[in-house]
């Protein structure tokens, strides 16, 4: 029995023999050209549909390393997040459907971002959130029963303000203000009972309007001015 080289497993010639057999020299030379041929798929350029040699880089048709993308992201890259894989906390993963980077913060294997187990942390949506916690604004508005002051900063808005109580309303009677700016708009509807609960109800709801209702119970309210405060968080 001959023996055979360790790559390729090519059977070598048998030492002391008088003429070589043909038939293995065909088989060996098949295992080369066999092997040829994997070599040329691979030595060639890779694209995204065929395997090959990629030069590591930042520019057009080069591939960035694994580790660089890890230092780019600040975590490492776990793969594309639309499959049934499982999915590690901690680990960031591309969803192809809204082409951003999403970090996992439970193990899972869900095919899309739900935000129970994933927070989004592509740059361009850090740069909003970023944006949000910067942004300011205030708001003065008044009518005859009511005035409030509404203002914001970062992501929160502050309301400060009074109702009038007097002889001359006769409860319960509304009042109600648009606030024009829209960056002062809460998320949900805020409703805020104040003091007794029966005595004033406030609310302002997602386009702005803030409504105060004073109740059946104004007796009860010795003031001329009910004054009253809360926060919230904005719609953006």
């Amino acid at each position: 029995m001959p023996d055979y080289t360790g790559n390729l497993n090519l059977a070598k010639p048998i030492p002391n023999e008088d003429s070589a057999d043909i038939r293995v020299i065909n088989e060996n030379m098949d295992k080369i050209d066999e092997w040829s041929t994997e070599i040329n798929k691979k030595t060639k350029g890779a694209t995204s549909e065929v395997a090959g040699i990629v030069k590591y880089g930042t520019d057009a048709s080069t591939a960035l390393e694994g580790s660089k993308l890890a230092e780019i992201l600040g975590i490492e890259y776990g793969g594309v997040l639309n499959n049934n894989n499982q999915k590690v906390a901690g680990k960031g993963y591309y969803d192809t459907a809204n082409k951003k980077i999403y970090k996992c913060t439970t193990n899972t294997s869900i095919n899309y971002a739900d935000a129970g187990y994933f927070i989004e942390v592509s740059n361009n949506d850090l740069l909003g959130k970023l944006q949000n916690l910067m942004q300011s604004a205030i708001e003065s508005k008044a009518s005859d029963k009511l005035a409030v002051t509404i203002y914001r900063e970062g992501n929160i808005c502050f309301v400060i303000g009074f109702v009038s109580i007097s002889s001359l309303y006769t409860p319960p009677y509304t009042s109600a203000i648009q606030i024009e700016n829209s960056n002062l708009f809460p998320r949900t509807l805020v409703d805020c009972p104040c003091g007794n609960t029966d005595a004033i109800v406030m609310g302002l709801n997602t386009s702005g309007l803030l409504s105060v209702t004073v109740g059946k119970k104004i007796g009860e309210l010795t003031e001329s001015k009910f004054r009253f405060a809360f926060s919230y968080k904005p719609k953006q």
